[in-house]
């Protein structure tokens, strides 16, 4: 019997001295960071699950724990996913998914309120979620409280029918609450709700840039950081609508009963009848098959105006919040990766020419202005089709948009930053379907891909991939992410990324001014944007396209 007496004197001292933090909502029971000195709080609801009579409905706070206390030491399901790319498999998704992860600093001072990081994790509005690895805030923890949040994705998160009373856009109102929590919770973590610095990656950087415009974000962040996101627009309300009413045909739901038809629906019709909805957009093919948003594309995974939540264009109203927004240099290389291994290394003139004609309306603009002969820059001339494709879809879809966010932003009299991303990280940071990404044969067309600066902006640069792989980041890399840290943290603490070992000027609508990182160095300069009126006059031909009829 003694052992069994030990053992459970050791229990009880780990459990004794676990961390904790209390709530108004009761006492959060939390662990240490396994490789820092941090302190995580992991799965901690901030809305009562979104299922039953609440499925397709605002989020509702949660107000009390059970018996006061909440175990968080286990990571939250993510939320139903809808498309293979950026898909989280690990816990199991849920409908019950609107948790946050919270990351505190080790020795807090008495009286000190420290900034604190709200991020928006990316994945097309259709996948994605805060335990993956990639978003791990143990590193990013040290001057600042780090807070990780889910939404709903796909038609849960973004659904808009009125004929069954459903608003739409409940993804940014989950996002909205989550906000909420922070600042209502903030002085119990140690945090400072004035300095509350909300930055996004990808789709969680254009819901970001969406809230930013919004009258009901009002005092919940006073910072804004776009990563390869933002700037694109929303769906009309017509479209909406028209999507959302073919959605619930596919369910067999209309008539008087039909809310209750779509909220008792089993996952498996609500996600087979997402992936069979048709093509609409003029160059909703496209998007759909490198998993991005384009202008007037038609989906239940983008904001609409709805004319409640979203009331008008965010690109006309503009951010409120001082902004910083940048790109990285070979955004879609990850995206045509799936092309690469798809063709089998067998792609030639034809393959460019296929994908120039997936651009519809606007392919003959396209193809005269990127013919394949621009991009004699590899002796490969198979690397050369991919770094074509990877180029136009760059300019397209993630650095060009970004910049009308920057435009928004000065026009709405708000103080405005820039940066461009172009570091070829030094070892790889994804590990997708048993292998690195990027492979060692796609290394030359990869470059500075998109999620590529997540690791440097998050710190973490050891064991990539993900903390459990074996390469250890250059030096030059990891003063990278030291200095990228530091700007964000600026951008919390004081709206601006200025720090003392790098002053930082605005963006002007002329000189675009802002820190370019390459594989050579770190230095404020010119970012190019020489591109982009072309491609503002492809999004205004784009949007004069009309959406196609049902058959």
């Amino acid at each position: 019997m003694q052992p069994r007496s030990c053992l459970f004197s050791i229990v009880v001292a780990v459990a004794t001295a676990s961390p904790s933090v209390k709530l108004d909502a009761g006492i959060l029971h939390g662990a240490q960071c396994a490789n820092s000195p941090a302190v995580v709080y992991r799965g901690v609801p901030y809305a009562q699950p979104p299922v039953g009579q609440l499925r397709f409905k605002s989020p509702e706070p949660i107000r009390v724990y059970p018996d006061g206390h909440l175990d968080a030491t286990k990571a939250a399901a993510p939320c139903i996913q809808f498309i293979s790319q950026f898909k989280v498999n690990e816990p199991p998704m849920s409908e019950d998914c609107l948790y946050l992860d919270v990351y505190i600093p080790p020795k807090i001072s008495a009286g000190v309120k420290l900034p604190i990081k709200v991020f928006a994790y990316g994945g097309a509005n259709a996948a994605g979620g805060i335990s993956y690895p990639l978003y791990d805030g143990c590193n990013l923890a040290t001057d600042a409280i780090v807070i990780v949040f889910s939404y709903r994705l796909g038609p849960l998160g973004f659904l808009g029918l009125q004929s069954a009373g459903i608003q739409g856009n409940m993804a940014i109102e989950d996002s909205l609450l989550a906000l909420r929590w922070v600042q209502e919770n903030a002085r119990a973590l140690g945090g400072d709700s004035n300095q509350v610095l909300l930055f996004g990656q990808s789709a969680g950087a254009h819901n970001s840039f969406v809230m930013s415009t919004l009258p009901q974000a009002k005092g919940l962040f006073s910072s804004l950081i776009l990563e390869s996101g933002g700037g694109q627009d929303v769906m009309t309300r017509e479209n909406l609508q028209h999507i959302s009413t073919m959605y619930a045909d596919l369910l067999n739901c209309t008539g008087l009963n039909q809310l209750h038809c779509l909220q008792t629906q089993c996952i498996e019709n609500i996600t087979t009848a997402y992936s069979k909805l048709p093509l609409l957009g003029p160059v909703d093919a496209i998007s759909q098959r490198f998993a991005m948003t384009l202008p007037n594309t038609v989906s239940l995974a983008k904001p609409a105006i709805d004319g409640e939540i979203v009331r008008q264009d965010p690109l006309l109203v503009g951010p409120q919040v001082p902004i910083l927004a940048g790109s990285n240099e070979n955004e879609s290389s990850l995206f045509v990766y799936p092309l690469y291994k798809s063709y089998n290394g067998t792609y030639n003139q034809t393959t460019y020419d296929d994908f120039i004609a997936e651009w519809g309306p606007v392919s003959e603009d396209i193809g005269a202005a990127y013919p394949l002969s621009k991009f004699n820059i590899s002796a490969s001339p198979k690397a050369n089709i991919l770094i074509a494709i990877t180029h136009v879809l760059s300019m397209a879809s993630f650095i060009c948009q970004p910049r009308r966010a920057l435009l928004a932003a000065k026009a709405a009299g708000m103080p405005t930053y820039s940066y461009r991303f172009g570091r070829t990280p030094s070892c790889p940071w994804l590990y997708v379907d048993g292998e690195n990404v990027p492979p060692k044969e796609f290394e030359e067309a990869f470059g500075a891909a998109h999620t590529s600066e997540i690791s440097f902006v998050f710190g973490n640069m050891d064991q990539m991939p993900f903390g459990t792989g074996t390469c250890n980041s250059s030096s030059f890399d990891k003063s990278i992410s030291q200095t990228l840290i530091a700007a964000w943290s600026s951008m919390a603490t004081s709206r601006s990324p200025s720090t003392q070992e790098l002053p930082w000027p605005q963006f002007e609508k002329c000189s675009h001014q802002g820190l370019h990182i390459t594989n050579e160095a770190m230095a404020i300069s010119p970012i190019d944007f020489s591109e982009c009126k072309f491609w503002d006059r492809i999004y205004t031909k784009l949007g004069s396209v009309g959406v196609r009829p049902s058959k």
